[in-house]
């Protein structure tokens, strides 16, 4: 490896003084081992060393940050910034969908080096015989083992980073963007990877975890493709010939770290591993006590010295670069748009409450004419990242692979590198305080607001506030418009659209048998159901429903059934623990938007208690399965719901009000009911909340806009 002259390296700000209880610890951590190491067994010493290491890595370790300069990658004789290892003996029948997968990566910066290791069947020797690719070249040679394969690969690639793939698994499309994003802007981190999915004669996930250098000696928690530096392969002498038989990467991996590297995970399932039959994964398991030893004996000093691994850790730190995506801001870098014209997307999550369905209706609509770019802004689990995945394959979870300071130049060089023609922005905090110098650096870029509810709690506040950089406000409700007005918005920016739902479709009563629903979810042929479904949140009020329902136990065969999950989860748990309604209660966190045509079809009633809302998306969807609704005359409830002809309401400060009429249904049923029933679809079909209705609405929206700005994306 050629020298290379020093960085200038300036610390933004001095290492952090270690407090002075931090200080006793490590002096009486440092006594307690040397002044027992005479008077205890070895097995003993072994037992408290371990002990204090887990002890002492519990406490949070804030990493020193130092800025240094960027360094340019060259692409020397167009050399790339990625090259791709595919190592391949008698795999050929699944090449095909490794390419196929480094095809669809969003960063097409790279090169392919298919590295034949001496295959034996007819179909795979011809196929690399005959494979002829954009970015792909074909090394043959005699079989030497992945190990092997891996470095002849590498020796010949040009790029920056290697990853290794396997010839039979695959690569999600943002996988190698989001590694080489990582690693680019903070080179404090020398590998990145994410969690796995299993695909083939097996499912599952495995979630693999953020390099630890003391973990790794007992077990391996890093991914085999894990993204990495050519000059550290180099530096380490790259993948062991000694480790034949399995675990090469392993091992690898613990020479990097005893190197000082560290490596983190991006908590998406990015990589697909296929099982099919007995891999080599499994010859590997079936000798595995042999490769552990291996591994101890090539690597013994990391494995026996204590102090050098609190060494290694002690010297962790983050590096800023002063231009992160320096060597990612080429439009050609990436894939090329596959649509006219694209959409940007700033949400703080996808979860499965009302608005993120409305934020997936509008994605689905728009998929058709637009390439959709999803970016989330506050750490969730996504639930509902699956929905949206059907529609785009471009989410972008920032706080999964970014360290906050670089999300902003991120979304910058995102703009600049895609074809981007419009921007919504749907509740992220952090997107309005972008919106000053996205404005200033593309005027013409047209930027629509969502707006669910005018509630000051919410990002009204926020919409108000940055005004000035907003082309077009959309509310889901009249009354929301009113708000806008009321705070001197021109009504010529504001744009309401009902929220609509698939009232032939997902949530069509006669797709569903009543009977096999129940059965389905627990629920008595006889029962009266309640339902309530909403986030666990205070606006949402679900103790409110809580204390309904106990009121209704002493009516026959009654029982309630909640969905969803928030933030006042645990404080629903143990209100519910302590009530009476709890044998007759069934709490579901989580529904797919799939399933809850199910759920609506076992249901009698469906309650809402918010003090809060717009139009919800819950109540559209329930009144679409002739659920009658009951519910608090919050936002825009009272332009749907009509008293004793689809539903009931109570003013938001009197919910108990509500009692009444619940009682009278449950007592009554028959005609009465059928007719609330009936009256609840036609109220949806006839009212013009259809997912068509809105579908057509939104698509005109951003077509309009896009046209009137008359963009054009220059591409550097």
């Amino acid at each position: 490896m050629k020298d290379k002259a020093p960085l200038a390296v300036t610390p933004l700000s001095p290492k952090p003084k270690e407090p002075s209880w931090k200080l006793n610890l490590d002096h009486i951590l440092y006594l307690m081992r040397w002044q027992l190491k005479e008077k205890l067994s070895p097995e003993a010493k072994a037992k408290i060393n371990r002990f204090l290491d887990l002890f002492y890595r519990a406490i949070p370790q804030q990493l020193p940050l130092i800025n240094q300069p960027a360094q340019p990658w060259p692409h020397n004789d167009g050399a790339p910034l990625v090259s791709v290892v595919i190592p391949c003996f008698n795999y050929g029948r699944f090449l095909g969908d490794a390419l196929e997968s480094v095809a669809r990566q969003t960063l097409q910066d790279l090169e392919v080096i298919v590295v034949n290791d001496g295959s034996t069947d007819p179909y795979t020797c011809n196929l690399l015989e005959n494979l002829q690719q954009p970015k792909v070249q074909v090394i043959h040679q005699a079989n030497t083992g992945p190990e092997g394969a891996r470095n002849k690969g590498i020796s010949k690639a040009r790029g920056k980073y290697i990853c290794c793939l396997d010839a039979d698994d695959i690569l999600e499309p943002t996988y190698l963007e989001k590694c080489v994003s990582m690693l680019e802007s903070n080179p404090g981190i020398g590998f990145a990877y994410s969690w796995l999915h299993l695909f083939g004669d097996e499912q599952g996930t495995w979630e693999t975890q953020d390099f630890d250098i003391d973990k790794i000696l007992q077990y391996n928690h890093v991914l085999a493709s894990a993204v990495f530096k050519k000059e550290d392969w180099l530096d380490v002498g790259g993948y062991r010939p000694e480790m034949r038989g399995g675990y090469e990467d392993w091992e690898f991996w613990i020479r990097l770290g005893a190197k000082g590297l560290r490596g983190k995970t991006i908590p998406e399932l990015l990589f697909g591993h296929r099982r099919h039959g007995k891999t080599l994964t499994h010859k590997a398991d079936a000798i595995a006590e042999e490769l552990r030893e291996r591994i101890k004996k090539l690597n013994p000093n990391i494995f026996i010295q204590h102090r050098l691994r609190h060494k290694i850790r002690r010297a962790y730190h983050d590096i800023q670069p002063d231009r992160p995506f320096i060597n990612l801001n080429h439009p050609n870098q990436y894939l090329p748009a596959a649509k006219e014209k694209g959409l940007l997307v700033l949400v703080p999550w996808l979860e499965l409450g009302g608005a993120d369905m409305v934020l997936r209706q509008i994605l689905q609509t728009l998929a058709n004419r637009w390439n959709i770019h999803v970016m989330t802004t506050v750490r969730s689990k996504n639930p509902l990242e699956a929905q949206i995945k059907s529609v785009t394959p471009c989410i972008y979870h920032l706080p999964n692979f970014l360290d906050e300071r670089n999300w902003k130049p991120f979304v910058f060089n995102f703009l600049k590198t895609r074809s981007i023609h419009a921007l919504l922005l749907d509740g992220s905090e952090i997107g309005y305080k972008y919106l000053p110098e996205i404005k200033k650096n593309r005027p013409a870029l047209p930027i629509v607001n969502i707006l669910h509810n005018d509630s000051q709690l919410g990002h009204f506040r926020n919409a108000i506030a940055y005004e000035p950089y907003i082309d077009r406000f959309v509310g889901v409700n009249q009354h929301i418009k009113e708000s806008l007005l009321k705070n001197s918005i021109r009504e010529e920016k504001i744009q309401v659209i009902f929220n609509g739902v698939d009232t032939e479709g997902l949530y069509n009563p006669e797709r569903f048998d009543r009977n096999e629903s129940r059965h389905r979810w627990g629920i008595s042929r006889e029962a009266f159901l309640v339902l309530f479904v909403g986030r666990l949140s205070e606006e949402k009020r679900p103790h409110i429903f809580v204390k309904i329902a106990e009121n209704l136990l002493s009516e026959n065969a009654v029982q309630f059934m909640m969905v969803g999950d928030g933030i006042l989860r645990k404080q629903t748990e143990a209100l519910l623990q302590g009530s009476p309604i709890s044998s007759r209660l069934t709490w579901l966190p989580f529904v797919s938007p799939e399933e809850m045509g199910s759920i609506y079809a076992a249901a009698d009633v469906l309650v809402l208690v918010s003090v809060v809302e717009g139009l919800p998306m819950v109540m559209l969807e329930a009144l679409s399965m002739k659920i009658p609704v009951f519910a608090t005359k919050a936002g825009e409830i009272e332009r749907v719901i009509q008293p004793g002809i689809n539903g009931y309401l109570a003013p938001v400060n009197r919910p108990m009000e509500l009692l009444p009429a619940l009682r009278q249904l449950i007592r009554e049923r028959g005609n009465r009911f059928e007719e609330l029933r009936t009256n609840a679809r036609r109220s949806v079909v006839e009212g013009g909340y259809s997912l068509e209705r809105v579908s057509k609405q939104y698509e005109a929206l951003f077509e309009n806009l896009a046209s009137f700005k008359q963009l054009t994306i220059e591409r550097h």
